[in-house]
């Protein structure tokens, strides 16, 4: 999809105008006095506290405004490996692996983002001092792109001089944010080409989840990622949701229109794809657990549509995915693989990350959501349609019996003696039908017999029907001339047609009929055969 397109829909259609152009400086304030006033009192996680107090200040066309940002700076032996200067994480919050990264020679900035922009539907803020929120949709900006905006002035801040104050390297930057600033993050990286990476963590809907893509009830194995053999999603996040009072301030008011999920044209892999450039790379972060109502499924589908899109340009490594087992949260596990592949992509360090590693999740091969029935467990009555179709599979079989199996089907000198509680022949398997073939065999001769007699009796009562019924008709066509041939066309073979036709479709609803009620009969028993009809009976059916 063409990239002016896309971002002329998403502004137009979802997040609001892109702003820029505004005059942008800054003023240091000195260390924050506020932990030492707030010591020993609880705090909300995303209260931005610490660090060294940079005050940003912002003009255009006669407004101003002005925001906080709070720098943590890496000590001098930490940033020396950066002979241009640290590389540095703008966050839309704090984060709690903040430490490790300033410890690894990056900076970190946190934004006040309520100051930037309020989060509810009143559209106050510093933002919104020099772009009012109109009724005119090219003067409206939800508070997602407002906070993304946020995030682009401090780096204009770093371009006019703030690299120099905290010897950073203007060209590294990156943006991060969790949940909500996690689809402002998304947005961001969208809006302001600057930024070398982008790393929205758990955005969910209206963010990186498919608008499209539902979990909820299904379940997937994440043992692999130390969580559940059996996880099944809850509710996920709906679009209804995101239109509420609660959430539509994110968004413009057009973005309110849409009633349906499939109303929507495009969906939220174009936030990944206009990130797509040969200098700029793209880090999605998730969560396995717990991230029923943001979806963490539909987000692994929508980096699967965007990485064919890196792919198509030759940039697949460019582009990185980490779904950790849990927490709604940039952990420490996502800042050791984001500094490790920053590094990598950017300095071109050997840093030994495994790049394949980052480029899939545990819900591949998993999409449709059944790991239940693709694994040994408890047997369950429900499972065996399933089961059996999966047995018939071989490609699908030796997906999910590769390890243990080299082949399909299994035969007994494939599975180890202790799993094997019996050995079943094919003798035994018959025995049933061969004992019903002694006992009952015989009879079937007589069913057969009485059978044709009685469909002989039918069609000759038909055909007597026929014509007693029609009769007076009969002796109207011989007086008008008609002769015997003819007056059978017209009344005997319409019928014998429509018999022939009714006997196929009799023929085919039985057959279809019996395979229903034999699987529904027999399928919790320990072994039985699939009814199957083969075709010399039907040709006997039909024969007869």
């Amino acid at each position: 999809m063409d990239k002016e397109v896309l971002m002329k829909f998403y502004q137009e259609n979802m997040y609001g105008m892109r702003r820029g152009g505004e005059n942008v400086t800054y003023e240091l304030l000195g260390p924050d006095p506020a932990p030492a006033q707030k010591r020993g009192m609880p705090r909300n996680p995303f209260e931005v506290v610490g660090g060294e107090l940079v005050k940003i200040k912002v003009e255009k066309d006669g407004r101003s405004t002005e925001f906080i940002v709070h720098a943590y700076v890496p000590e001098k032996r930490n940033a020396e490996k950066y002979p241009s200067g640290s590389p540095f994480i703008i966050c839309m919050h704090p984060i709690m692996p903040k430490d490790y990264a300033v410890e690894q020679g990056y900076a970190v900035f946190f934004l006040e983002s309520t100051k930037v922009a309020s989060d509810d539907i009143e559209h106050k803020g510093a933002f919104y001092d020099i772009y009012p929120y109109e009724e005119s949709a090219d003067e409206q900006t939800g508070a997602l792109a407002a906070w993304g905006w946020g995030a682009s002035k401090v780096l204009d801040a770093v371009y006019v001089g703030l690299d120099k104050e905290f010897n950073l390297d203007a060209a590294a930057s990156m943006v991060t944010g969790v949940s909500r600033w996690g689809k402002a993050t998304a947005v961001c990286g969208a809006y302001d080409e600057r930024f070398k990476m982008v790393i929205p963590s758990c955005s969910g809907a209206g963010g990186l989840a498919l608008y499209n893509f539902f979990s909820e009830g299904k379940t997937y194995d994440l043992r692999k990622a130390g969580g559940p053999a059996e996880y099944t999603y809850g509710k996920n996040e709906p679009l209804s949701c995101l239109q509420s009072d609660a959430e539509r301030g994110w968004f413009n008011d057009k973005f309110l229109e849409y009633k349906e999920a499939s109303d929507i044209p495009y969906d939220q892999e174009g936030l990944i794809s206009l990130c797509c450039a040969e200098d700029r790379f793209y880090f999605v972060i998730a969560s396995y657990t717990g991230e029923d109502w943001v979806n963490a499924p539909s987000m692994w589908e929508c980096c699967k549509r965007a990485l064919k899109v890196y792919e198509e340009k030759g940039l697949k490594d460019n582009f990185a995915i980490h779904f950790h087992k849990e927490g709604h949260a940039v952990i420490q596990e996502d800042m050791e693989l984001i500094v490790s592949y920053f590094n990598h992509m950017y300095y071109g360090w050997d840093t030994g990350i495994d790049m394949d590693a980052l480029h899939t999740t545990l819900f591949e091969g998993q999409e449709d959501g059944n790991a239940e029935i693709l694994r040994l467990r408890p047997y369950k009555k429900e499972d065996s349609r399933a089961i059996a179709s999966w047995l018939r599979d071989e490609d699908i079989f030796l997906k999910w019996g590769g390890e243990r199996f080299d082949g399909c089907p299994v035969s007994a000198e494939d599975i180890d003696e202790k799993y094997i509680a019996s050995r079943i022949t094919a003798t035994e398997l018959t025995k049933t039908s061969r004992q019903l073939i002694r006992s009952m065999g015989s009879m079937m001769f007589i069913f057969t017999f009485f059978g044709t007699i009685i469909y002989i009796l039918v069609i000759y009562l038909l055909a007597k029907i026929i014509i007693e019924k029609n009769t007076q008709s009969i002796s109207m066509t011989k007086i008008l001339g008609y002769n015997n041939g003819e007056i059978n066309s017209l009344y005997i073979h319409s019928t014998t047609i429509v018999t022939l036709i009714s006997l196929l479709v009799g023929t085919v609803l039985v057959d279809r009929t019996l395979a229903v009620v034999m699987f529904e009969v027999f399928k919790g028993y320990s072994g039985w055969f699939e009814y199957k009809m083969a075709l010399s009976v039907v040709l006997k059916t039909l024969g007869l």
